[in-house]
């Protein structure tokens, strides 16, 4: 079904009204490129920045202010008319290869030299470039994009929140392929489907702004630069035949693509911690962004081998003689291996698995020879079912990572994990597995400023009784700290409850944080913060009991005063 046909819907009518009742139309956030209305391509910016690193001065044709402007949207030019340390490295890689300033038929080479300096000097405007093309090239083949240029506009602009809807991310959930695409926008079924005055004024402006663009070749060239950073040498070979570059243009941007290198920093890291002090949204905040090349995966006692890097598993499939449902056992890849090919099949971005509670699992089970992978350079041999499968996804398609029977852990795939330092692991990691991370220690923070959104969580008692979660967490880990039987790893962190809208109900803090305290700290300890005689069914029902009995741990760990006998 046509895109058009599925999005025409009352949300997307009130949002064309909303966004299209402004003089003019700005673009969203699905931006691919840095051209503005005055730069279209970087030719002439190229003349302009050779006699800027010649003479030291910026002396552009036409309006200075507006030049300065648009090199410093590209992230080029500082506003003191010098160059940026990503602009000079940029110049610089242009120098290399002896691009002729000036000359618009290498700008596709100034383009890839560009994207590829923005992974060297980690550019992150020219690195979201480039992420929003592979999200382009999840729905279209390349060579519709570069044929049918509207729709390099038009996700560009659709991409904008208002009154609660985003036609991109609607489009996005609906997960459509390029066939559910016409080469041209149907602008006029829009209208006559809503048949709304203000529709119309809206559309129009929407469709004679995109058709505006569809002559200039700035966004093509540069989307022309990013697939050919993310192709294999045959897909590379398909995409400059498509384009029709030749000698000796064709020469040097061989040159180019084979000594393009890209530095991703990966690493291998284990946030640690008490529970609830916030590692797993620490990594969720480094991730921000990149969730479309980050799995994730909670390790338990019954994970094994065959569940994190595969194995073979019944699968039913139609003979092909019979027509009849037969069942045959195939590899089945999981979440290690699919990441892995991942990885190796886009080596310019950077991916990212998450193992949540990485020492709840036996980690020596679930890794098992590819343990071995952690060790920068390291190579093994896999398993063959694990073979053939690298082969087929990867050496047959003309990607690394499966060499000469080998496989080798790629430079842009991160393993992140988090680990709570309370748990009682059944299988402790061993001294080699650990030694292949690097670790960070996530303390708990009792700090009451802005920064720490914890410090304004409060406990409801009742409609007009509270108390402020962090004071209690640091009267009560106090007295943890002090127990040399228990110490940090049984504290409790900010975020080991959850509140919402900064409030944590009573039976919430009855069902998690004091059976907590009841069951897994204080369970065997002669100090504790109970009352004697205490048990845990002692605080139910809430309403009748649990109150008092809260009040009463509140009183001896001294967070409210006691009250005076008379």
């Amino acid at each position: 079904m046509d895109w058009l046909k599925l999005i025409n819907n009352e949300a997307f009518k009130e949002w064309l009204i909303n966004t299209g009742s402004s003089s003019t139309l700005p673009q969203g956030d699905f931006r691919l490129d840095p051209f503005g209305s005055s730069l279209r391509k970087f030719n002439n910016a190229h003349s302009w920045l050779e006699v800027l690193s010649n003479t030291g001065v910026f002396t552009p044709s036409g309006r200075k202010s507006q030049a300065i402007s648009d090199l410093t949207s590209a992230e080029l030019l500082k506003s003191d008319e010098s160059f940026t340390d990503f602009g000079k490295l940029v110049y610089d890689k242009w120098e290399k290869y002896s691009i002729p300033a000036g000359n618009a038929d290498y700008e596709i080479h100034r383009c890839l030299l560009l994207i590829s300096a923005s992974f060297n000097k980690s550019n992150s405007v020219y690195k979201d470039y480039y992420s929003r093309w592979l999200e382009l090239r999840k729905i279209f083949s390349f060579n519709f994009l570069i044929n049918n240029k509207v729709y390099l506009y038009l996700f560009s602009y659709l991409d904008k929140d208002a009154v609660g809807f985003n036609p991109v991310k609607f489009v996005k959930s609906l997960n459509l392929t390029e066939k559910n695409f016409t080469s041209t926008i149907d602008w006029e079924s829009i209208k006559t489907y809503y048949s709304d005055a203000s529709v119309d004024t809206a559309v129009n402006k929407y469709e004679s702004t995109i058709s505006g663009y569809l002559t200039r070749e700035g966004r093509s060239n540069i989307c022309i630069a990013m697939e050919l950073f993310n192709s294999n040498k045959s897909e590379r070979e398909a995409v400059i035949a498509e384009i029709g570059i030749a000698s000796p243009e064709l020469d040097v941007l061989n040159n180019i693509l084979a000594d393009i290198k890209v530095s991703i920093s990966a690493s291998q890291k284990i946030y640690y911690g008490a529970p609830g002090t916030g590692k797993s949204h620490k990594i969720k905040e480094i991730l921000k962004g990149k969730e479309s090349r980050t799995e994730r995966v909670t390790f338990h006692p019954e994970y094994d081998y065959a569940s994190f890097i595969g194995g073979f598993k019944p699968i039913t499939e139609k003979d092909a003689v019979s027509g009849l449902d037969e069942i045959k056992y195939k590899f089945v890849p999981q979440i290690f291996t699919n990441i892995y090919i991942d990885a190796w099949q886009n080596e310019f971005q950077d991916y990212f698995l998450v193992i949540e509670e990485i020492n709840r699992g036996n980690c020596a089970e679930i890794f098992g020879d590819i343990f071995q992978l952690l060790d920068e350079g390291y190579e093994i041999t896999p398993s063959f079912e694990l073979a053939n499968h690298l082969e087929k996804m990867l050496t047959k398609k003309g990607y690394d990572g499966f060499t000469n029977g080998k496989m080798q852990l790629p430079s842009n795939l991160s393993l992140l994990a988090t680990m709570n330092t309370s748990d009682q692991s059944l299988f402790p990691m061993d001294s080699a597995f650990k030694r292949r991370w690097d670790w960070e220690y996530i303390p708990i923070d009792y700090n009451k400023l802005p920064e720490n959104p914890s410090s304004n969580f409060k406990v409801t008692l009742s409609d007009t009784e509270s108390f402020y979660w962090i004071d209690f967490i640091k009267k009560v880990n106090s007295i943890i700290k002090q127990n040399p039987n228990l110490g940090m790893d049984k504290c409790i962190g900010n975020y080991f409850i959850k509140a919402k809208d900064d409030t944590i109900s009573l039976e919430e803090f009855i069902n998690k944080a004091i059976f907590y305290l009841w069951n897994d700290v204080f369970k065997d300890e002669d100090d504790h913060i109970f009352e004697e005689n205490t048990f845990y069914e002692d605080f139910f029902p809430i309403p009748e009991k649990g109150k008092e009995k809260v009040e009463k741990i509140l009183k001896k760990i001294g967070l409210i005063e006691p009250e005076k006998e008379d």
